[in-house]
């Protein structure tokens, strides 16, 4: 599909950002494979009780987990999460709400827009009516920002935790 291959291109970015963070010593990352099984008609279902967020990111600087998940979309008015992957939300929910150290993030790229957007996760994200995060990039939220730089994706310079 062509969204899952946006999608992965996406990621293919954030992970040249996180060997990048690795050789500056900022960070280390690990990029976590979503676990699930195929359907018939060959759609990929992943399993929501073994799939982590896309990356594990460990920063050097301070004590400080990141549960992050990349998101690329091409509608210019907003993001929201798929119900499919609201166990990614849920995680990362958990772990930034009960545990000091640990922080929750979405890393939204809109494609029409050249923009990223870092929406953290936190008790106070705004939910649509299915109970899912979602952006509206015409509007500022408390805990997003955004910022442009196609050149490379270094978010950690952006991130308030």
């Amino acid at each position: 599909m062509i969204s899952q291959e946006i999608g992965s291109s996406f990621e293919g970015l954030v992970s040249a950002q996180h060997v990048e963070y690795g050789m500056l010593g900022k960070a280390i990352a690990h990029h976590n494979r979503t676990v699930g099984r195929f359907v018939p008609g060959g759609k990929f279902v992943p399993d929501p009780d073994g799939s982590l967020p896309d990356f594990t990111v460990i920063l050097k600087d301070r004590p400080a987990i990141i549960f992050m998940d990349a998101k690329s979309t091409g509608n210019e008015k907003r993001w929201t999460l798929s119900n499919r992957r609201c166990h990614q939300f849920e995680f990362m929910l958990k772990y930034s709400t009960q545990v000091g150290y640990c922080h929750g993030l979405f890393l939204v790229e809109c494609r029409p827009r050249a923009t990223f957007y870092l929406l953290k996760v936190d008790e106070e994200i705004e939910l649509n009516s299915r109970g899912l995060p979602f952006i509206r990039f015409d509007r500022e939220m408390h805990n997003l920002k955004s910022f442009r730089d196609y050149r490379c994706c270094d978010y950690l310079k952006h991130l308030d935790l």
